[in-house]
C-alpha cells in the first residue's frame, strides 16, 4: 500500500538546516497495527506528518499503491487526504464550536457528499466508539478520552484506508487509554493503522509492528507474522463538493458560533448602513433640482401645475387618472389656494409682526421630515416649519390681509393647534394644516377670488375693469354685499341716468373666470355704503356665502400634482408626457449658477461614496480580524480532513456573503421602516431605483469577496502542519 524509499525531511530556520527524516525506506501492508516510537525529536511525527500529506519530503520517494507521489500536484495531495488518511491527532483539533455528531458528519460530507445514509451512519460511529447520548453536546465541553473518541470517528467516518495517529494517548488515563487502543486494533483488521507512541510497553498488546526512530533514522523494525488482506489499486478521483453542500456547510458554521456570527453581522450592518447612507445621500443629490427660489410659486418644491392644452376643464375621471400616477401624493382641482399668503401673527410684549409664509398639503411630507410631534389629525391641527411655535402653542393665521394688533376685525381668522415640527429652513414659514382645509368650500371660493386679476361690475362705470379688495362680514346674507363709497360713487345705476347706487339696488357682480375665459357672475343686493371700507378705494365685503355662491359654476380648469420633491416630480412630468396636457414644475426651473454648484455637490458626494466604500473595507477587515483568526484553525482542521483549498475558499466567502446578504435584508427593512413607519434617518430609499439597489448590493458582496480572500491567503500560503503549528 504505502513504499518509502531514501525518503528524506528538512527543516530550515535563518541559521541552520535540521534533517528531520534521513534516508527512510519502509514499506507498509493492510491490516498492519504499526506502532512507532523514540525519543523526542527522533521524526516519529514529522513521519506522519509527510505519510499523511499534511506535510512535504525533500528527497527520495512515496509511493501510494505504486504511483510516485513526488509528482503530486497541490490538488492531487488535497485529494490523496480526503480519500485515503484518516488523522487522529494527539490534541484532537476538533471543532470546538460543532457538536459531537456535527465533528463527525462534516468528515463524512466532505469524503462521501452524496451518501444517502449519512446521519445513520455517522450514529452508528458514536455508539461505536462509546459515545452514544452525547451526540447533541459540544466538542468544548467533553474530556480528553470523549474528545479523542469523538477523534477518531471523524477519521473513520471517511472511510479512509489509511488511519494515523500521533499519540492519541498521550494526554489520557490508562483506562481510556486502553480503550482507544482496543478500538484502534478492531480497526486495523482492514485498515492501516500507523501509531506514534513515547511507550511501546503500553501499545505492545495490541501492535503487529514496532519501527524504532533515533535522529531521523530506522533503527529496528520488528514486524510479526500475520495474513496480509490485498488491497485493490484506487485512483485519486473523489466526489466533489457542489454549492448544496458548501451552502449548508456555512450555515452550520455560523449556527455553531452564534457570538462571533452576530458580531460580523453587526460589522456588516454598521458597514452596510453606513455606505448605504453616504451613497443616498449622493442618489438623492443626483436627483434634485436646483430652483430658482425668491418666489413662492418656485419655492414649493411639491407642486406640479396642469392645465388642459384647449383649456378645458378637468372631470372626475381625469382627477381619478392623475391621483393614480406613480409618484402623485395627492391631487388640488382648485390649487389656487397654494397661491394663498398666510399671514402668521406674532404676538409680544407691546408688539407684533407678521410672517408672510404659505400654505402646503400634508401629504406632501414625508416621515423623515418631522422633527417633532406628528400630522394633523383634525380639521382644528396643524404642522408647521417654523421656530417661533412649539408643540401645544395655538396659532392664528389670517389669509391675505394681516390682522390689526389689538382691534375687532372682520378678517376671517383661523386658530389651530400646533401638533408637529418639520426640519429645514424655516423662511419663509410653510403651515401644513389638515386635508380639510383645501376641500373647504370657502378657502377654494377666496383662493379663487385672489387669483382674479380683473373684477367687471356691468354697468356705466369711470373704472372700467377692477380689482377690489374682498373682506367678509357673516352678518350679511348669501346674496348681500357691502361696498366700499368710492365704488359706489364710480359705478353707475343704469336705471336712475347716472346717480350714484344706494343701499338696495341690485348690482351683478361678473369675473371673466382667468383659466377658462369663461365669464361667472352673480346679482347681489346693495346691504349697505360703508365709510369703514374707505373713501377712496375700492372694496367690498360678502359673507362667506356669498363668496361661495360667487363661484358655484367654477370648474377645475387649472390643477396642482402634489409630490415629495424634485425626484418624484420628474417622474410624474415623464409620465405627463403621454398625456395630452399642459404640465409645468415652477421648482424644476433651474439657476446656471445653481445647476454648476449641483454638478459640483454631485461630484463630490461621488467622490465621498468612494472613499466611505474603502474606509468600511478597512474598517470591516479590522473589525473581523480577530474574528476570522479565530475561525482560522476550523478551516485548518476542514483541510486537514480533506476540504479541498477551492472548496474552502468557496465557504469562507460564502459565509461571509451571507452575512452580508442578511446585513443587507435587514438595512432595507430598517430604510423601509424609516420610510414609511418611524423616521429616524433621511429617507433616502425613495431615491433609490433597481439600478442603485442593484450597484449597492454588488458593490458590497464584491468587498466581501474580497474581504474573505484576503483571509484565505494566509490559510493555505504554508501546508498544513505549518498552519497548525502556527494555531499555538
Amino acid at each position: 500500500m504505502l513504499e518509502l524509499k531514501k525518503l528524506s525531511k528538512y527543516y530550515h530556520d535563518k541559521q541552520t538546516v535540521v534533517k528531520a527524516l534521513d534516508d527512510i525506506s519502509l514499506t507498509f501492508e493492510n491490516n498492519e497495527f504499526v506502532v512507532i516510537t523514540g525519543e523526542s525529536g527522533s521524526g516519529k511525527s514529522t513521519l506522519l506528518n509527510v505519510i499523511s500529506g499534511l506535510d512535504s519530503y525533500e528527497d527520495g520517494e512515496m509511493f501510494f499503491m505504486n504511483q510516485e507521489t513526488s509528482y503530486f500536484t497541490f490538488e492531487d495531495w488535497e485529494r490523496y487526504r480526503k480519500n485515503h488518511i484518516g488523522f487522529i491527532f494527539q490534541h484532537y483539533n476538533l471543532i470546538e464550536s460543532y457538536t459531537v455528531y456535527q465533528n463527525i458528519d462534516i468528515a463524512s460530507t466532505i469524503a462521501h457528499p452524496h451518501l444517502a445514509a449519512r446521519e445513520k451512519t455517522v450514529m452508528q460511529l458514536i455508539e461505536k466508539v462509546g459515545l452514544k447520548g452525547k451526540e447533541k453536546q459540544k466538542a468544548s465541553t467533553l474530556s480528553g478520552g470523549e474528545k479523542q473518541r469523538v477523534a477518531i470517528a471523524r477519521a473513520l467516518a471517511k472511510d479512509a484506508p489509511i488511519i494515523i495517529a500521533d499519540e492519541p494517548t498521550g494526554n489520557l488515563d490508562q483506562k481510556t487509554s486502553k480503550t482507544i487502543l482496543e478500538l484502534l486494533k478492531d480497526i486495523s483488521k482492514d485498515k492501516l493503522v500507523l501509531l506514534v507512541s513515547h511507550s511501546y510497553e503500553t501499545t505492545k498488546a495490541y501492535a503487529t509492528r514496532h519501527i524504532r526512530l533515533a535522529d531521523g533514522e530506522v533503527i529496528s523494525d520488528d514486524k510479526k507474522r500475520q495474513k496480509q488482506t490485498p488491497v485493490q489499486k484506487t485512483d485519486l478521483k473523489s466526489e466533489q463538493l457542489n454549492f448544496k453542500d458548501l451552502f449548508f456547510i456555512g450555515i452550520k458554521n455560523l449556527l455553531a458560533t452564534p457570538k462571533k456570527t452576530l458580531f460580523t453581522l453587526f460589522v456588516a450592518l454598521f458597514v452596510v448602513g453606513t455606505f448605504a447612507l453616504i451613497y443616498g445621500a449622493y442618489v438623492q443629490q443626483a436627483n434634485t433640482e436646483s430652483s430658482l427660489g425668491g418666489f413662492r410659486y418656485f419655492e414649493n418644491p411639491n407642486r406640479i401645475m396642469v392645465t388642459n392644452r384647449d383649456l378645458s376643464a378637468f372631470s372626475e375621471a381625469d382627477l381619478a387618472y392623475f391621483e393614480s400616477l406613480d409618484g402623485v401624493q395627492t391631487v388640488l382641482p382648485y390649487d389656487t389656494i397654494l397661491g394663498l399668503r398666510a399671514y402668521v401673527q406674532i404676538i409680544g410684549d407691546g408688539y407684533q409682526f407678521f410672517y408672510d409664509g404659505f400654505f402646503n398639503h400634508p401629504k406632501t411630507i414625508q416621515n423623515s421630515d418631522i422633527s417633532a410631534g406628528r400630522l394633523p389629525q383634525n380639521s382644528n391641527e396643524v404642522i408647521v416649519r417654523m421656530d417661533e411655535f412649539d408643540l401645544g402653542d395655538t396659532i392664528k393665521i389670517s389669509i391675505e390681509i394681516p390682522m390689526r394688533f389689538g382691534e375687532e376685525t372682520d378678517i376671517r381668522i383661523y386658530e389651530f393647534e400646533v401638533v408637529g415640527k418639520l426640519t429645514g429652513n424655516p423662511y419663509p414659514p410653510v403651515i401644513y394644516p389638515h386635508a380639510d382645509f383645501f376641500e373647504d368650500d370657502v378657502i377654494r371660493a377666496f383662493g379663487l377670488f385672489m387669483h382674479q386679476e380683473t373684477i367687471f361690475f356691468p354697468y356705466n362705470s369711470s373704472l372700467g375693469n377692477i380689482s377690489p379688495s374682498l373682506s367678509l362680514n357673516n352678518e350679511l346674507e348669501a346674496d348681500e354685499i357691502i361696498i366700499s363709497q368710492y365704488l359706489a360713487r364710480q359705478i353707475k345705476n343704469d336705471g336712475f341716468d347716472g346717480d350714484n347706487l344706494v343701499v338696495g339696488d341690485t348690482i351683478t357682480m361678473e369675473i371673466l373666470e382667468k383659466l377658462s375665459l369663461q365669464p361667472i357672475e352673480a346679482d347681489f343686493t346693495i346691504k349697505d355704503i360703508s365709510e369703514d371700507l374707505g373713501n377712496y378705494g375700492v372694496h367690498i365685503s360678502l359673507s362667506e356665502e356669498g363668496l361661495v355662491h360667487l363661484f358655484d359654476d367654477v370648474k377645475p380648469h387649472q390643477i396642482s400634482l402634489m409630490v415629495f420633491d424634485s425626484f418624484d416630480a420628474n417622474r410624474v412630468l415623464d409620465q405627463l408626457e403621454e398625456v395630452n396636457v399642459h404640465s409645468l414644475y415652477p421648482a424644476g426651473i433651474s439657476d446656471p449658477l445653481a445647476q454648476i454648484g449641483q454638478a459640483i455637490m454631485n461630484l463630490f458626494l461621488g467622490f465621498l461614496s468612494v472613499i466611505v466604500l474603502f474606509v468600511m473595507y478597512f474598517i470591516g477587515y479590522m473589525a473581523l480580524k480577530n474574528v476570522m483568526e479565530a475561525k482560522r484553525k476550523d478551516y485548518v482542521i476542514l483541510r486537514s480532513i480533506g476540504l479541498f483549498k477551492k472548496d474552502l475558499n468557496r465557504l469562507s466567502i460564502l459565509e461571509i456573503l451571507m452575512v452580508m446578504f442578511l446585513a443587507i435584508f435587514i438595512a432595507m427593512i430598517a430604510l423601509i421602516i424609516n420610510a414609511n413607519i418611524y423616521a429616524f434617518l433621511p429617507n433616502y430609499l425613495r431615491y433609490y431605483q433597481w439600478g442603485n439597489y442593484l450597484f449597492l448590493a454588488v458593490l458590497l458582496l464584491i468587498m466581501s469577496v474580497f474581504l474573505a480572500l484576503r483571509f484565505n491567503q494566509r490559510i493555505f500560503s504554508r501546508s498544513v502542519i505549518t498552519a497548525f503549528k502556527d494555531q499555538g
